[in-house]
């Protein structure tokens, strides 16, 4: 329990890595549970039960939701929980996520493990994902991605949230930044992989709709690669008759900074208005 207990991860060739199965612990006074088969969910049976709808959210951190938000406040529970309200219980919401991955291993993962007999499968894209490549097996074993338990808690503590703040003040470490011919190629790729997870999708007998989470207006100025990349993914979107939906107004007319915990990942507020959003794209 506590900071003395991280989330686990392995390695894996398709997907780079994954949540260990069957933990269950309190991190930061959060509930955090991943079932047999590794998901943030509740376990479940292999096929829905008559008349219901099974919905499989995958995602990275912003779907996952992070240590610092409870099981019961992320987005795929809330989701879970609008859908049912609206049908009285005809609704099931799996959350596969896993923080860092990009969407080559959403797909790596979808192509290997499949959708669960899952009905509609809800992808998250974030600004971020459009030029993200392949997050590697080697990522597991590393201070964000233990793969055991850290001797003490304050070594977790100290070498995971204490010096990765005041490094780069200490040793003035910058960023090199990315090539802009890296950005373009990955993106191009990062398309394509949607066209793939789309047809794995479709395969598996599930319908694909897309969420697409844009950066927050108060972390970052929107340059114009930025909109071009949005606007070629929305076009590359409709000619895949792929539903989205990118609610950026609806978090900007909700105060946009009052739901995000930082640049990237909404709050518990945030996560509501995720579900809501995603819940007009399923029957």
């Amino acid at each position: 329990r506590g900071p003395e207990q991280p989330p686990l991860y392995v390695k894996d060739q398709f997907c780079g890595y994954r949540r260990l199965p069957n933990q269950n612990i309190i991190r930061f006074g959060n509930h955090v549970d991943y079932d047999s088969a590794g998901l943030r969910s509740p376990e479940f049976e292999p096929t829905p039960a008559p008349g219901v709808m099974r919905v499989l959210c995958i995602g990275d951190s912003v779907t996952f939701g992070g240590v610092q938000t409870d099981q019961q406040q992320t987005y795929p529970y809330d989701l879970q929980k609008d859908l049912n309200q609206r049908s009285h219980g005809h609704y099931e919401v799996l959350n596969e996520s896993t923080g860092g991955w990009a969407l080559a291993n959403e797909e790596g993962y979808i192509s290997k493990f499949g959708v669960y007999n899952s009905q509609i499968v809800v992808e998250e894209i974030g600004t971020n994902d459009l030029t993200q490549p392949f997050a590697p097996e080697n990522t597991v074993g590393t201070i964000s991605y233990p793969d055991h338990k850290p001797l003490l808690g304050l070594q977790e503590l100290v070498m995971r949230y204490i010096l990765p703040r005041v490094a780069p003040t200490l040793f003035n470490v910058t960023d090199p930044g990315v090539n802009i011919h890296q950005n373009i190629s990955q993106f191009k790729a990062n398309l394509a992989i949607i066209r793939k997870m789309k047809k794995d999708v479709n395969a598996d007998g599930a319908k694909m709709v897309v969420i697409f989470m844009k950066q927050p207006t108060f972390s970052e100025p929107t340059n114009p690669t930025t909109v071009f990349e949005e606007h070629t993914l929305f076009k590359t979107l409709t000619d895949l008759n792929i539903p989205f939906i990118s609610p950026s107004a609806e978090f900007i007319k909700e105060g946009d900074a009052n739901l995000f915990r930082d640049g990237v990942h909404p709050n518990p507020l945030g996560d509501k208005l995720m579900a809501k959003s995603v819940a007009t794209l399923i029957p």
